[in-house]
Parts: structure tokens; C-alpha cells; sequence
């Protein structure tokens, strides 16, 4: 079962993840996402060691990789630098470079082989859009279809339509950068301020909730203490 909140580490400081991770997991946060291009899987892995609780993790595939071999040669690399003989959820990271190169077919296979040599339980994407999905459903073994679609959404970027499309194809979604990447518009809404003051929750708790409550799972990134008791 996909935890409804993961911790994000973009952008996580080498010097802070082992840290933030550690803190995650005692707060409860059990799900962890990474990538190769978050330039901190081996710190993460570090932290991971010291754990006795083994949260849900998910890594990505990077877009360069185009070319089956250049698939294993990535998960492979994150799950040595990770510690791990294998991950709960691999997720294609973007579709665009593989599209381009008429090699999604072959990507994904590559995808569905790893997941038979069991280096994962699940396989997923991340930014796909409605046109990506629907080069990519077909191309899918029965049991290889993706399960999650992990895409930027906030109040600001609902993505009714996306949202609609993968409900009806047994894909769930999860927002990444779900308070606007930092953006001040997305908690200085007036909805989002109006309740806020109503329920006595902190505007990204609002924007957070808003999330979950349309069932959307979501990975959020906090390096203070607070925030992520949040």
C-alpha cells in the first residue's frame, strides 16, 4: 500500500538529508522519495542503515536513460548507493527523452524485467501527462501496467483531467511540489487563508489536506522540525 505521505529530498543538501530523513521516520513519515539527479541517495541510504522501521522507498529511472541497458546500469547504481537489495517503487522520471527516442518500449520492458528479478515490488512514472500515459498503457505487459503517476498539484494546478483519466485506469496519482514549490501565491490564496483561520491549521496544512482528500498521495520536503510535524 502506497503511504499517503512521503518526505521529498530535491534539493536536500548532502550535509542535512541524513538528518531530515532521521527525523522523517520518527515523525512518522514512512515513505521516502529520491533520484539519481537529487544527487543524495548514498546519504540517504547512510541514514536508512541506522533505521530498525523500513520505510516505503521510492527511486527514478533519470531521463537519459533511453536504452534498456542504461535502465539496469541506473537502478542498479541507486540501489548500491541506497544500501538496499531492492525498492518498494521504481518510477520512469520523465517521459520525453525515451518518446523522442522510440525506445519507451523497450525502457519499460527493461522496467518490467527488473520487476520480475524482484528489485521492486511496483513501477510507476513521474510527469506524465494524459498523451504520455496513452502511449504508454499499451506498450505494458497486463502486469506491468503503472501504478502510480507521480505530477506537480496544488490548488494553483488541480489537474482535474489527469486526475480523471488515471482514476479510470487504476493508475493513482501523487503530488509532487504540492505547496507550489515554494511559491507564496499557492498558500496566499484566500480560500486557502480563509480556512486556514477557520480550522485553526496552517495554510500548507490546508494545501497538504486538500491533496489527500481527493485521494492524491504527496511527497512534500521540510528541513525544520516543525514543518514536518506539520
Amino acid at each position: 500500500r502506497l503511504p499517503s505521505l512521503a518526505l521529498g529530498t530535491m534539493k536536500l543538501a548532502k550535509r542535512s538529508t541524513s538528518v531530515v530523513v532521521s527525523a522523517a521516520l520518527k515523525k512518522g513519515i514512512d515513505a521516502i522519495d529520491t533520484a539519481p539527479t537529487y544527487n543524495n541517495e548514498e546519504e540517504i541510504g547512510a541514514a536508512l542503515a541506522h533505521q530498525k522501521l523500513k520505510p516505503f522507498i521510492i527511486v527514478k529511472v533519470p531521463k537519459r536513460a533511453t536504452l534498456p541497458a542504461q535502465v539496469r546500469d541506473e537502478v542498479l547504481l541507486s540501489l548500491q548507493k541506497l544500501g538496499r537489495e531492492f525498492v518498494d517503487l521504481i518510477l520512469l522520471h520523465w517521459p520525453c527523452d525515451a518518446i523522442e527516442a522510440d525506445s519507451l518500449s523497450s525502457v519499460w520492458k527493461e522496467l518490467e524485467h527488473l520487476q520480475a528479478k524482484k528489485y521492486c515490488h511496483f513501477l510507476g512514472v513521474c510527469n506524465f501527462s494524459i498523451d504520455a500515459l496513452r502511449t504508454l498503457i499499451p506498450l505494458c505487459s497486463p502486469n506491468g501496467r503503472p501504478i502510480l503517476n507521480q505530477i506537480e498539484r496544488h490548488p494553483l494546478l488541480p489537474q482535474w483531467e489527469l486526475l480523471d483519466f488515471c482514476a479510470r485506469h487504476g493508475i493513482q496519482l501523487q503530488a509532487h511540489s504540492p505547496l507550489g514549490q515554494g511559491r507564496s501565491e499557492v498558500l496566499e490564496q484566500h480560500v486557502v487563508v480563509d480556512i486556514s483561520k477557520a480550522t485553526g491549521l496552517s495554510p500548507a496544512q490546508v494545501v497538504l489536506k486538500w491533496n489527500l482528500q481527493h485521494g492524491i498521495a504527496v511527497v512534500t520536503k521540510s528541513t525544520s522540525d516543525a514543518h514536518l510535524s506539520q
